[in-house]
């Protein structure tokens, strides 16, 4: 279930507002400093199981607005997919002064609203293919057109473009995570299956200064000098994610297992399952991760499975296990369900048949 980039070749853009890329090739990337692996050993925690059960609830979320469906211009674009992928909003950001943009990839723009669901208005002109969008401060960052070019929006409205590579490799942008005033992405390319010490789930700092740099990290940034090195022991049941912290003076791995469980707690049936990590977001110190777990048997298949929310801290800690409310239709093209907003709460993305649901964590 680990998001991989879509297909060999694939490229993925960038677009940003506030930043002022050029348009020349990018020079090819380059990894950042690491505390490993001259830094101290790392010492493996016993691990914590994380149980999936079907029947648990949701955790508390309050409805902030609905933005229906339909044609109008304050509308989102909804079509459901039979021999092509569904069409449906993407992603979607809190801006500081707490106003809701919505990736509305159907209408190839990407739409703002009041905090009380009114239109506000759209930025118009990007692909049907776009992927997400985040803010960095006041700047507006969205990937578009799955080409790995970070597009500035220019006070005329006018797009410039850096290309983002390893070498002769496009970097692939698969999800924005802001850290502060830092762009920082859910990257991969090809040539980084070699580079050791950033797990599998790799991520880069995004220069926007028109040099088309990225600059590997050593793992999710959780605050000054931390990271959270993400590595996905693969999909097969039972499920094992570490979660290595390190920092400059201490690294530990905290394996966590996930189990897909019938029933409530504490009993319940095991169903095989497959799971993994398909969404990150950072929140000064405390990391969010969303853990997708579905049924791995065919004869299984009814139960669904859905997705769940780890909360983590810097200190190997797990913080919050919980289930995220479901959508109620097919949300596959989906990419950003979680965003934290300027106020430090956690705000969710909810798809429903009456249209995009936007709730906030109590």
């Amino acid at each position: 279930m680990r998001r991989i980039a879509a297909a060999c070749g694939a490229i993925v853009a960038l677009v940003a507002v506030g930043c002022t890329p050029g348009s020349h090739r990018s020079a090819p990337a380059r990894a950042h400093g690491s505390p490993s692996p001259s830094g101290p050993a790392a010492v493996r925690l016993p691990p914590i199981e994380l149980r999936a059960y079907l029947s648990e609830r949701p955790g508390r979320w309050e409805a902030v607005t609905t933005i229906p469906f339909g044609t109008d211009a304050a509308s989102l674009a909804f079509a459901e997919g039979r021999e092509s992928p569904t069409v449906e909003p993407s992603s979607f950001a809190i801006a500081r002064d707490g106003t809701i943009w919505i990736l509305d990839a159907g209408n190839a723009r990407v739409a703002h609203y009041s905090r009380a669901g009114r239109f506000l208005g759209a930025i118009v002109g990007l692909s049907l293919h776009a992927r997400d969008v985040a803010f960095v401060g006041d700047a507006m960052c969205l990937i578009d057109r799955e080409q790995g070019f970070l597009a500035a929006v220019t006070p005329t409205g006018a797009l410039t473009r850096a290309a983002f590579a390893e070498g002769d490799h496009v970097v692939h942008l698969l999800q924005l995570v802001p850290d502060g005033p830092r762009l920082v992405a859910h990257v991969d390319a090809e040539p980084y299956g070699s580079i050791v010490g950033v797990g599998t789930e790799r991520f880069g700092l995004l220069e926007t200064s028109g040099a088309g740099r990225v600059e590997l990290l050593p793992g999710l940034p959780v605050g000054d000098g931390r990271w959270i090195r993400i590595t996905d022991q693969g999909l097969e049941d039972p499920h094992e994610l570490d979660l290595e912290y390190v920092s400059a003076s201490s690294a530990q791995v905290q394996p966590y297992v996930v189990h897909l469980l019938t029933g409530g707690a504490p009993g319940g049936r095991r169903v095989p399952s497959v799971s993994g990590p398909v969404e990150f977001a950072s929140a000064g110190a405390e990391a969010y991760l969303t853990i997708a777990v579905v049924p791995d048997r065919p004869r299984d298949a009814r139960l669904e499975g859905g997705r769940w929310l780890l909360r983590v801290g810097s200190d190997a800690s797990a913080m919050l296990w919980e289930r995220l409310p479901q959508a109620g239709i097919d949300d596959s093209e989906q990419f950003r369900r979680l965003a934290v907003g300027p106020d430090g709460h956690l705000y969710l993305m909810v798809l429903t048949s009456s249209g995009t649901e936007i709730l906030r964590r109590g």
